[in-house]
């Protein structure tokens, strides 16, 4: 559906009458100007992610004083929560925010871009990240240090990749969701941007990653973000006049 055609509709208001659309179809798909100038956001992202997979010795250095301070500060209530925060970042609680977020904008506006967007978006993070893992293969932090013992490779982190794709994605939705008051909206944002950043912070936290492995995680979603946004401009491309 999204190589079709697409729909340009242009509103005008004349003597105050109520607005008319004027539908054009174009062969393909069109590419806003501002989606153009965000194409820049996946270069730079794309660009953070690979310094965060060499890891050099500064980078480890940071790692090792995190890790350490989340160490320090550790306490029973903290870890507590931590873990269930933690939960919210794992591949079948991700995967089922996306279909509801898609159940309901379809149910609300028989829309279903946000939906199918959603799921390429969870499946396409779930893949690459696995896939990532097998190339860098970078170790973990000490079992000793875990609050839940992994063995898999740990860059980049699986949870902050697949928190910051999704739910980033369905808070951008939310943004540009015209019925839907602005406050709403900005809280929805608000909510969310603080689960992407505590679901990364539990994971350094509970010494399951390292400080590089959740950046790689943010880099590599925001990267899938920002390619996200592209393609939801491209497909639902509207200009208001």
């Amino acid at each position: 559906m999204f190589n079709e055609w697409r729909d340009i509709r242009l509103f005008r208001t004349v003597g105050g009458a109520q607005p008319t659309a004027i539908v054009q179809k174009t062969d393909g798909l069109v590419m806003p100007e501002r989606s153009k100038t965000a194409l820049i956001l996946p270069v730079i992202l794309a660009l953070g992610f690979g310094l965060c997979a060499r890891r050099g010795a500064d980078m480890m250095r940071i790692d090792r004083e995190v890790l350490a301070f989340c160490l320090a500060h550790r306490s029973g209530a903290a870890t507590l929560l931590m873990m269930s925060v933690t939960i919210l970042g794992e591949e079948p609680v991700v995967l089922t925010a996306a279909a509801l977020y898609g159940v309901i904008s379809y149910a609300r506006s028989r829309e279903s871009v946000p939906g199918i967007l959603l799921a390429i978006v969870g499946i396409s993070s779930i893949v690459a990240n696995r896939f990532a893992k097998g190339i860098f293969l970078t170790p973990r932090p000490p079992l000793k240090y875990m609050v839940i013992p992994l063995i898999d490779p740990g860059f980049p982190s699986a949870h902050a990749m697949n928190a910051l794709s999704v739910y980033g994605t369905m808070a951008y939705l939310a943004l540009h969701s015209h019925g839907l008051s602005l406050r709403y909206r900005c809280g929805f944002v608000g909510v969310t941007l603080f689960l992407i950043a505590t679901i990364g912070s539990s994971r350094i936290y509970l010494g399951e990653h390292w400080l590089s492995d959740v950046l790689g995680g943010w880099a590599f979603g925001g990267l899938l973000l920002g390619l996200a946004v592209i393609v939801h401009q491209m497909v639902t491309f509207r200009v208001v006049n």
